[in-house]
């Protein structure tokens, strides 16, 4: 029942122009859209010289396909798709497919308020505002069924007064960012508020170096999210920022960050917040295999009221603060074969870990503070006193470490030899 689109196209010039791989039911219509002069009805050989055009004329299962070249202006969806049948819009690559802001315009470029919507390689740059919109507390239901957006950058946008982000995500359930790079915008690289469920995976949101606000990755009263193979680098606030401000169900947060990397952020690498109020939230973030380096303040700190977080197979280095802090009465933290070294402040005890004897390192953890050496290993693999950190440029392990299989193997991690070695990367 379904077949490549692309099939339905008989000009080999085009299709040789073209990878896009988006299944769309066969009965689909492609509507084209063209930097020209004189608009047309759609089709290939006479494309709309206007997104609007198209997003006013798509029906559930049509696609939109953008001819590379620059687009200005301001655009916002029209219909919805359905579960089956969604709306795409793709642009022919990345590179050479440019969604621009207009200097005198304070909005922002693509504004999705309808269900089920899928977005593709397409650049958004310079906005006033945000580079999209996914406005579901706009929308007539005020809620937004599925977003899904993959291969595509976002630079430079909230140029405007108020400053924006480069994708602003609010109150959809069912989201999907893949393959997104956010890079110096003038408020955050991403934004997600009061959504339900979803992934963002092997994405860059760095050098997001607005006023306020600026982090790579934010997280607001969102719930079910796995966040995996991202990176976020030389924001101005932090790298990756999870907080709630309003109470919800216990159980109802779990927020997992897998393979992350944050680097030299000015403030935390992973800020994890809690209510303003002193509701007991109970959130459960899951830190596995991540990375914090050089950030401005802690490598993973949290803040405020009833925390359950897991920090497992995590490296922090080098950063201003401590390595791992607990504030306010965060609540309970596991940490377990972890590597905490060289982090300004001291990182050894639970006292140490912010004051706050909730916090709970199990064994196999190494500990060393910027002065003073080796802090230790606690636990029963035979790490001797002495152990090395031996780190490599990465931060990795090195082959000669003595923290390589001094893991504990009880925690559900993968691993190479005998245990997991210690830290976010396996050497062998």
């Amino acid at each position: 029942m379904f077949s490549l689109f692309l099939k339905r196209i008989q000009s080999p010039l085009f299709f040789l122009a073209t990878t896009l791989l988006v299944a769309a039911p066969a009965s689909a219509n492609v509507f084209f859209v063209a930097n020209v002069a004189a608009n047309g009805n759609g089709s290939h050989t006479r494309p709309f010289n206007d997104l609007q055009f198209a997003l006013d004329a798509v029906q559930p299962g049509d696609v939109i396909l953008l001819k590379p070249g620059n687009y200005s202006g301001s655009w916002t969806t029209a219909t919805s798709g359905t579960p089956d049948q969604r709306i795409y819009i793709d642009g022919t690559n990345r590179g050479t497919t440019f969604i621009n802001g207009r200097s005198l315009e304070s909005n922002d470029g693509l504004v999705v308020l309808h269900d089920y919507y899928s977005v593709s390689r397409l650049t958004f740059r310079n906005h006033a505002g945000n580079g999209i919109t996914v406005a579901g507390a706009a929308s007539v239901s005020g809620a937004i069924e599925s977003f899904h957006i993959s291969d595509c950058r976002f630079l430079a946008n909230g140029q405007g007064q108020n400053g924006g982000d480069g994708l602003f995500i609010e109150n959809v359930s069912d989201v999907f960012v893949g393959d997104v790079q956010s890079l110096g915008n003038h408020s955050n690289g991403a934004s997600l508020l009061n959504c339900v469920g979803g992934t963002v995976t092997r994405s860059d949101f760095s050098s997001n170096r607005g006023t306020d606000n600026s982090e790579g990755l934010a997280f607001l009263n969102c719930q079910f999210f796995r966040i995996s193979n991202c990176t976020a680098n030389r924001n101005a606030e932090s790298g990756f920022d999870s907080s709630i401000f309003e109470p919800i169900a216990r159980s109802a947060n779990n927020l997992e960050f897998y393979k992350c990397k944050a680097i030299k952020n000015d403030g935390d690498g992973y800020a994890i917040n809690g209510t303003l109020t002193g509701t007991q939230t109970s959130r459960f973030h899951f830190f596995r295999r991540c990375l914090a380096v050089g950030n401005g303040d802690g490598g993973f700190n949290a803040y405020q009221n009833a925390q359950t977080i897991d920090i497992i197979n995590c490296t922090a280095v080098k950063n201003t603060n401590r390595g791992v802090s607990n504030f306010d009465g965060a609540g309970d933290i596991l940490i377990a074969n972890s590597v905490f070294y060289r982090n300004t402040a001291p990182d050894g005890t639970p006292d140490d870990a912010g004051g706050d004897p909730t916090v709970y390192h199990a064994d196999y953890n190494f500990w060393s503070r910027l002065a003073g050496g080796f802090a230790g290993i606690r636990g029963g693999n035979d790490v001797p006193s002495n152990a090395r950190i031996r780190l490599n440029s990465r931060f990795e392990l090195r082959a000669s470490s003595d923290l390589i299989d001094r893991g504990s193997r009880q925690f559900n991690i993968d691993f190479l030899g005998r245990a997991p070695d210690l830290g976010w990367a396996e050497k062998r």
